[in-house]
């Protein structure tokens, strides 16, 4: 136990014939005083759930006057705790919960007379700085005295970061920051004046890149001191993983990596959703998901954060949690962080339906987990931006993270599959504008030379790079009126409500595919076209695009319909009548995804995103299938008798709100 042939991730990464299996490390409260009961727990949940990587969750931020004194109780106690667990199955792991702090208001603070960051506000967080000396030393005094009880792995929380944390914003301002700051700028800045000037500076400033620069390197400094004080303390083996605050993704995949020293690096995510209140969140948790692996670069090991603080059903259903999991796996991930325990309240009924949904899906993890490894997925394609674009560390929007997407928006609510990644020209390419912008002249036309449905935002930034002659209109600014666009292989009009960002498409050269009409009155039999809606054009450089009238940013009531779902279909199967091997039939918000296996086999997943039930979902095939068959909680293949008309089948099932399935099937 303890080394890294035992990691929580050893099955994740097994090579050749071997199965894999999905990196669970489960979040449990430490209780010093009741030993007993966390043995009785942990093989409880080893034995029950199948979950045997608990990571003791230990909040070691300086508190009180002797700071180090609860250092050394924690050690003894979870050295008491791991010999107890010695001659089982269980491996245990230490969630450093806080070393910095998270920044929340009326907490025990430090006794001590050491610095505080301060934010871009001029606030006094009551976060440790990294760069005081005194807490570099306390925090490896954590390390080297929990390191000689041989924990199976260490993960540190998001609390170690400088931006975007509970103390809102940027940081750190504080005299020991200045100091080095001022040391290596041209210009000399008190703090005041630095604040205003990041406020202001556009992105690749060379003040805002040096600040950030030297917030960066303190960071990187406290990931290598932690490294340094485990291997000293003879820990070489033993892995240490971090979890990543969401806006320090410039950082993340470096800062892992350097904690990690000779292990395997291992990352927490961040994609989770406290306090759910939605299941249509849930597309847009799957974008930034996407987003976020990129962010990682080249770590191996990537966990879901399937996170239910605060850690009760008041935030985050069981089903909700179970189609979290299954989604990261769908995307990219192969592990995932839970917390299904109340840490403050550890009552077993709480925790209940979190283990029983985890202990009725443990093989079905781990068989997705390897129908996933290598898959490719088909239908449209999201490109993905580079995470540097655009970057302000003061501000906290527009940014990577908040892209414009076709898919989070309308595809993966009308049960339409899709993917995300790096351009290829074998699929259609959805192109927005925040996308469009954030690419080069060079990448934009590389895109455009494949085949592309391009937003009204998107159209205006390839005129802008002057591609525009690769699109076939001119996108212009005009404020025009107009009550529906009609397309007339579908006939019936549909509704479109002009908020003005729509583009007036000028001297046309592709083929008008849909126009937009004005009416005098609601309802009037009579109108009149004033503008193109969409439009097919064949480029100079071999690419197929429409481009659409249609922005992101303009209202759902636009896009949320029956009609506009048959819209996006035939604007698809226009651009690749092969784009869709399959798609939901029905008129309810679905997400759905379906591939191809290194296996080369077709699979599909579907999650029922209505509050209604899911009853007997219809999928339309490209190639009706000859036989179906469902993945079981257990991991194994059940045959469905499904019933079909043309190439239309109707599944024998009833999915709950927010239930999922995932299905191969041969044709």
């Amino acid at each position: 136990m303890g080394n890294a042939a035992n990691a929580p991730f050893a099955a994740v990464l097994a090579d050749g014939k071997a199965k894999k299996r999905m990196c669970f490390i489960n979040v449990v409260p430490f209780f010093p005083a009741k030993v007993d009961y966390m043995v009785s727990e942990a093989k409880r949940l080893a034995g029950e759930v199948g979950l045997t990587n608990p990571a003791y969750s230990m909040t070691l931020q300086p508190e009180g006057d002797e700071p180090l004194k609860k250092i050394r109780y924690f050690a003894e106690k979870f050295g008491e705790l791991r010999r107890k667990l010695e001659g089982t199955n269980v491996q245990p792991g230490i969630l450093i919960q806080s070393i910095m702090g998270h920044g929340w208001n009326g907490q025990t603070i430090c006794g001590k007379n050491w610095h505080y960051t301060i934010n871009i506000s001029g606030k006094t967080t009551y976060r440790m700085c990294p760069e005081e000396p005194e807490f570099l030393q306390y925090a490896r005094e954590i390390f080297l005295a929990l390191t000689p009880h041989r924990p199976a792995f260490f993960l540190t929380d998001d609390d170690l970061r400088l931006i975007n944390n509970s103390s809102h914003g940027l940081e750190c301002f504080c005299p020991l920051h200045m100091k080095i700051f001022n040391a290596r700028s041209k210009r000399k800045f008190k703090a005041d004046e630095l604040r205003e000037y990041l406020m202001q500076a556009p992105a690749g400033d060379p003040v805002a890149t040096l600040f950030d620069e030297i917030r960066q390197e303190s960071l990187l400094k406290l990931a290598g001191l932690i490294r340094q004080a485990i291997d000293e303390a003879g820990g070489e083996d033993i892995p240490c993983g971090s979890c990543a605050g969401g806006r320090e993704y410039m950082l993340m995949e470096q800062f892992c990596k350097t904690l990690a020293g000779k292990n395997t690096p291992f990352l927490r995510i961040h994609n989770a959703l406290y306090l759910e209140q939605r299941t249509l969140d849930f597309p847009m948790r799957m974008h930034h998901t996407n987003l976020m692996k990129k962010a990682a670069g080249s770590i191996p090991v990537l966990l879901d954060e399937a996170d239910t603080c605060p850690h009760n059903r008041f935030s985050k259903s069981s089903m909700g949690m179970h189609s979290h999991i299954t989604g990261g796996i769908l995307n990219g991930l192969n592990g995932a962080k839970l917390w299904i325990t109340n840490l403050a309240e550890p009552e077993a009924s709480e925790s209940a339906r979190y283990e029983r949904i985890i202990a009725q899906h443990r093989g079905f993890y781990d068989a997705l987990l390897n129908l996933c490894d290598g898959i490719d997925w088909l239908g449209p394609r999201t490109v993905i931006p580079p995470k540097e674009y655009g970057w302000r560390p003061a501000h906290l929007s527009p940014y990577y993270l908040e892209w414009e997407d076709w898919q989070e928006l309308y595809l993966n609510r009308f049960g339409i599959p899709g993917s995300y990644g790096d351009f290829d020209p074998k699929r259609v390419t959805l192109l927005c504008g925040s996308q469009a912008r954030a690419m080069s002249k060079a990448e934009m036309k590389r895109v455009l030379s494949g085949k592309v449905l391009i937003d009204g935002n998107a159209a205006f930034a390839i005129q802008e790079k002057g591609l525009g002659k690769l699109i076939g209109a001119t996108p212009t600014h005009k404020e025009f009126r107009f009550a529906c666009e009609i397309d007339p292989e579908l006939g019936r009009p549909m509704p479109f409500q002009n908020d003005f960002s729509a583009p007036f498409f000028t001297r046309i050269k592709g083929k008008v595919l849909s126009e937009l009409f004005y009416r005098p009155f609601r309802s009037s039999p009579d109108m009149k076209s004033v503008a193109s809606g969409s439009i097919y054009f064949e480029n100079e450089l071999g690419g197929r695009n429409i481009m659409t009238a249609v922005a992101m940013r303009n209202t759902i009531y636009n896009m949320l319909k029956p009609s506009r779902k048959l819209w996006f279909l035939t604007l698809l199967k226009r651009l690749d009548p092969a784009s869709l091997p399959a798609y939901c039939a029905i008129n309810q918000d679905t997400y759905f995804r379906c591939g191809i296996t290194r296996n080369k086999e077709p699979i599909a997943a579907l999650v029922n995103l209505s509050f209604d039930t899911l009853e007997k979902p219809e999928i339309v095939f490209r190639k009706m299938p000859r036989k179906i068959f469902q993945l079981t909680g257990a991991g194994k293949w059940k045959e469905l008798k499904f019933t079909g008309q043309g190439k239309t089948i109707t599944l024998p099932m009833t999915l709950v709100t927010y239930e999922n399935v995932v299905i191969k099937y041969e044709v």
